[in-house]
């Protein structure tokens, strides 16, 4: 029962929730940097799609009190990503940051190893 639970709740979301980062599928390569901005939609074409934007238009919006302009992307092309790999990518960030701030480069992961 216990594993059956887990795996139920392993499982990534199939529609994101307004707000919630995206990856966007685009020539065969994840775009990262995205939020959706809408429920899910059904186009035209009967393809659900989700309103996208940018993370800057996303935390402009934010600031202005409005809704961000976004663009149309289709459900079966976006994934949700995992919660270690946006907390790895938001340290990286930071760590990006710190560095520039002390006036030094940091040097990637993999010289390290």
């Amino acid at each position: 029962m216990i594993s059956f639970l887990r795996t139920m709740f392993d499982k990534k979301p199939k529609v994101p929730d307004p707000g919630q980062r995206v990856l966007l599928l685009e020539n065969e390569e994840w775009r990262v940097g995205y939020r959706a901005v809408s429920e899910p939609i059904t186009a035209e074409t009967g393809e659900i799609v989700i309103l996208v934007a940018g993370e800057e238009e996303f935390r402009a919006a934010r600031w202005d009190n409005r809704l961000a302009d976004g663009k149309p992307w289709p459900v079966s092309r976006m994934t949700v990503p995992r919660r270690d790999e946006q907390r790895a990518r938001r340290k990286a960030r930071r760590d990006a940051r710190r560095g520039a701030r002390n006036g030094r480069k940091l040097e990637s992961p993999e010289k390290n190893r």
